[in-house]
């Protein structure tokens, strides 16, 4: 009996080993790359879409890493912050912050908003119209090839829209720009909440909202009606509450969280990433624990997915009449992935479109012919490794390494109002230029952050809970190395290492300033320990950045990475003499 239970324990040991060092080997591999591409160049979008690599300065980049880390540490011996941590250890005072921090968010976000009250545009648009025709009884847009027929993904946000007008009404985007707004909002509320759930300090926990007051990004979406926002933030909430619900064992945050994580998938379907990612973490706990609660949770949660995905198109169908039996097959969207595009490698060029109404709608023969295009795609690239090391160089590098996720180049269709100067100016392309140099600061120490959490809490299996954030980010990833691609699709990850960098900074500054180094030899000591526990992250990391940096040097893969630099330059110029000419 008691070698069965060590066995049972030894078995256990080696699944959370497993798991970690995969995870944190992937994510890793996954960061690196993102960083260095984030360090040596920058994604700008001209004429909408189109991607150009612009070289950017590495050490700049490296630098302000450093200086936010020493900012830390001297403010961590500041009266300053004593002052700061006495007045938050009260808790009327801390929540009155913390409401006053999420309240700025909220109103930047509804001041863009309203500053701006841009037209949907594209699908946002055609579902707002689609909706409004609903609403009068024309069905005909889930006739045969009509847009909600093919697009069985937006049904969801369809439903939700239509339940909505009822109470604001049709094409009322100015509200539905609010919904984002307090959307925004939740998201760092949650983060901050999630936070205090490991332990960290509540400056930390208010150092995040602030961050999100900075990372207009994310701020910047508010305009765009499409389910995002709302989308993020109801998968950030079912997070949070799972890994409540792993920590209290508490029922009711099981339930909270299979049903936010069902409400994100309906009404964004790339949230199935976050979805996976918490059927996997709830499988590991599983496992681990052997709780059968945990198994009626992802029961439940699998159910949850089977209703987002079925409810939506039985609905339409019994009011419409129409069966729903066509829509475009997801195998489309991996083909269209994998070709070329004016925009950028893997980005929309239409195939979607044509491949459907080539095949009379029939979903099984669209799939076969995207085969054949991904067969294509794949033999080109065993023929020509240094096409592919090209393609999805360029692809991944438009898609996240652009430092404002696409927010400016949001679709749109003109404006309720006459947009302030500002505005113009701001979404201007040198406009854009000067903000996007912050940005791409700002994004680099989010990911830098990210790495050094990674590096610190690898060896430690009590933290193994907080890997799931950068699982999210490397499912993403993953998935869209094969999916159609955009840099705003990428955001919907990236912001899970918002509080996982701040973990990572806060930890640093943490073991330093605990560290009470009387020698030199002191010193050495307590960094050998530190590599020793960590040996075989740190030759990954050495081996991965090595790798990298080989292969983007300048007299090898780099020039991609910035081969716009120039041409770029020349564009900006003839804009700002456009617009001063104009003037």
């Amino acid at each position: 009996m008691h070698n069965g239970k060590g066995e049972n324990m030894r078995l256990k040991c080696m699944v959370k080993g497993l798991y970690r060092y995969v995870i944190v080997s992937v994510a890793m591999a996954v960061l690196l790359l993102i960083a260095v591409y984030n360090a040596k160049m920058t994604s700008y979008l001209v004429k909408w879409e189109v991607t150009y690599y612009v070289r950017d300065h590495i050490f700049i980049n490296l630098l302000s890493v450093c200086a936010v880390v020493i900012f830390l540490l001297v403010f961590g011996r500041s009266k300053m912050y004593t002052v700061i941590t006495e007045k938050i250890a009260d808790d009327k005072f801390f929540s009155k912050a913390k409401f006053i921090l999420l309240l700025t968010i909220f109103l930047e976000a509804a001041f863009w908003a309203i500053c701006t009250q841009f037209i949907p545009g594209v699908d946002e648009g055609e579902i707002q119209q689609f909706v409004c025709d609903f609403m009068q009884k024309d069905y005909s847009t889930f006739a045969p090839g009509g847009y909600m027929c093919r697009s069985a993904d937006n049904r969801g946000l369809f439903l939700f829209e239509c339940c909505a007008s009822v109470i604001i009404g049709n094409k009322n985007y100015l509200v539905y720009e609010l919904i984002n707004s307090f959307a925004v909002s939740m998201i760092y509320k949650q983060f901050s909440e999630m936070l205090e759930g490991y332990g960290f300090h509540r400056g930390i926990q208010l150092s995040v909202i602030v961050a999100g007051i900075l990372f207009f990004p994310l701020i910047g979406y508010s305009i765009m009606v499409y389910g995002n926002l709302m989308g993020i933030a109801l998968g950030v909430t079912a997070i949070k509450y799972e890994l409540e619900f792993f920590r209290k064992n508490e029922w009711k945050k099981a339930c909270l969280s299979a049903l936010f994580i069902t409400l994100a998938v309906l009404l964004k379907s790339n949230m199935l990433i976050y979805f996976i990612a918490m059927i996997l973490f709830a499988l590991l706990k599983l496992i681990l624990t052997g709780r059968k609660e945990i198994l009626c949770f992802i029961i439940v949660l699998l159910l949850g997915y089977e209703m987002q995905a079925a409810v939506p198109t039985c609905i339409f169908e019994k009011i419409t009449g129409y069966e729903l039996n066509s829509p475009y097959s997801y195998w489309s969207f991996i083909a269209m992935g994998l070709q070329e595009s004016e925009l950028a490698p893997g980005w929309w060029n239409g195939y979607i479109h044509s491949n459907y109404w080539d095949n009379d709608g029939d979903t099984q023969m669209q799939a076969e012919k995207a085969k054949e295009s991904v067969r294509r795609s794949l033999e080109l690239f065993a023929d020509d490794p240094q096409y592919a090391f090209s393609f999805f160089t360029k692809k991944i590098a438009s898609t996240w390494a652009n430092p404002t996720f696409q927010c400016f180049a949001t679709v749109r269709e003109g404006s309720n109002i006459e947009v302030p100067d500002w505005v113009l100016i701001l979404l201007s392309y040198p406009g854009q230029y000067m903000v996007v140099k912050f940005f791409n600061l700002l994004e680099f120490l989010i990911l830098a952050g990210a790495i050094i959490e990674l590096m610190i809490s690898c060896h430690n299996n009590g933290e193994i809970d907080r890997l799931i954030y950068p699982m999210i980010l490397t499912g993403g990833f993953f998935f869209h190395i094969f999916w159609e691609a955009k840099a705003r699709y990428a955001l919907l990850y990236f912001v899970m290492l918002i509080p996982y960098a701040f973990m990572g900074y806060a930890g640093l500054a943490g073991k330093i300033k605990n560290r009470n180094f009387t020698s030199v030899d002191a010193l050495i000591k307590s960094g050998r320990a530190f590599c020793i526990r960590r040996l075989y992250f740190i030759i990954l990391s050495g081996i991965l950045l090595s790798v990298y940096l080989y292969c983007y040097s300048d007299n090898m893969g780099g020039k991609i990475l910035t081969e716009n630099t120039e041409e770029y330059s020349v564009y900006l110029d003839e804009e700002w003499q456009r617009i001063t000419g104009a003037e």
